[in-house]
């Protein structure tokens, strides 16, 4: 019954963890974030933790909680943290698509870099979590160009049109680790990242389909 009673115990932590997350502004919902906080907490390989499209960290908070609980690597925010808190409308009475279109308008303006990272910072600290992330303000690109080390968990939520994504694979998946993971989000929400996962799952590139939770969708790497 020991077995039994620890997986309350887990179940428990997982609920009180999915509320203090929920209050993060964002659109990953608490089954996705339980499969990243898996993968970050038990995943194959050796390697970094990046995260392409962070917001205000509620994916990244799932991601570092799963780091901490097994006490392993810290996670790369890279996002240009461009939405102005001082100039938001009022999301909460928007649909989901409006929502959606807000941010991401405003996620990618070049000229506002940086003016949410005291906000993501705030919700990171506020969740204990601090010491287990690193921000980076930039585009996917210029972050890539300086990347030089092995990742065992990347997970892809940055600009969704089918170009970028392309781009931001082709940029980054050098850099996984036998074993390690992909995991892109909004599959089946957004054609761009939908029709690009559709090709790279049926491709000849070393990575085969894992499993999908919702709109998350995980490719891993094959052994060499």
């Amino acid at each position: 019954m020991l077995g039994v009673a620890n997986r309350i115990v887990d179940y428990s932590e997982f609920y009180e963890l999915s509320v203090k997350i929920d209050r993060i502004p964002g659109f990953l919902h608490a089954p996705e974030g339980a499969a990243l906080y898996t993968l970050a907490a038990e995943g194959y390989g050796v390697g970094a933790i990046v995260e392409l499209g962070s917001l205000f960290g509620r994916s990244t908070s799932w991601l570092a909680a799963g780091s901490q609980k097994t006490q392993r690597e810290c996670v790369t925010a890279i996002d240009l943290f461009s939405f102005s808190n001082d100039e938001s409308p009022n999301l909460e009475n928007m649909p989901v698509e409006e929502q959606e279109a807000v941010l991401r308008k405003d996620l990618f303006d070049r000229q506002n870099r940086g003016r949410s990272l005291n906000e993501f910072e705030k919700n990171i600290r506020e969740m204990n979590l601090s010491d287990r992330v690193s921000s980076i303000v930039a585009t996917s690109e210029e972050a890539a160009t300086e990347w030089d080390k092995p990742i065992r968990l990347l997970f892809v939520d940055a600009d969704h049109a089918y170009e970028a994504v392309k781009k931001d694979i082709e940029l980054w998946s050098p850099h996984i680790c036998p074993g390690g993971c992909i995991a892109f989000h909004d599959v089946g929400d957004w054609p761009g990242v939908t029709r690009f996962y559709d090709e790279f799952k049926n491709a000849d590139n070393g990575f085969r389909h894992l499993i999908q939770v919702g709109t998350l969708a995980v490719a891993h790497r094959l052994p060499e």
